[in-house]
Order: structure tokens, then sequence, then C-alpha cells
């Protein structure tokens, strides 16, 4: 996999790579048509990798921010929201 779509600078050469291997079955999204419900999702946040997630929603705030709508998968599973931008990648399972 190439490493050109990890666009974050704070990212190193090395977190790259294990990003990489972590993320072989997933995809960028780089538009929010790339999201459907009920689909899993990774994201880097502050650098590190989160663990697996499934879509549920998007909301667009007033301030136009876009928010998505997650719930984590375990055995406590939860519900929580992320901002989409530059700061937090997002990657869909293929």
């Amino acid at each position: 996999m190439k490493t050109k779509f990890i666009p974050n600078e704070e990212i190193l050469i090395g977190d790259a790579a294990k990003f990489c291997d972590k993320l072989q079955d997933y995809v960028y999204v780089n538009e929010l048509d790339d999201l459907k419900e009920g689909c899993f999702i990774r994201m880097i946040t502050k650098g590190a990798l989160t663990s697996p997630s499934i879509f549920c929603e998007i909301k667009i705030s007033n301030e136009d921010k876009i928010q998505l709508f997650c719930r984590s998968v375990g055995r406590r599973p939860r519900f929580f929201h992320v901002e989409m931008g530059d700061d937090n990648l997002v990657f869909r399972k293929i």
C-alpha cells in the first residue's frame, strides 16, 4: 500500500508503515459518499490509529462542521462522534 494517502505532517514515517500494515483492507475516505451506514471504519486521530468502529450516521452542524456518529465494537459498545477534517483521517473497510 502506498503511503501518499497520509497527508498529516505529525505522522512519522515509521508510524505510517505500521498504519499501512493495519489498514490493508481499508480505503481512505475522501468524500462523504464513500461512507455507508453500517460499514466498518478506522481513524487516525492525533497520530494514533483507532480501533474499528461501525459508522452510524452523518450530521452537519450549523458551523459547517461534519460529524460522524459511530459505535465502537467490543464487549462494551459505546456511541461516540468525531469531526471529519484535517485532524482526523477516516478509512472505510473494503
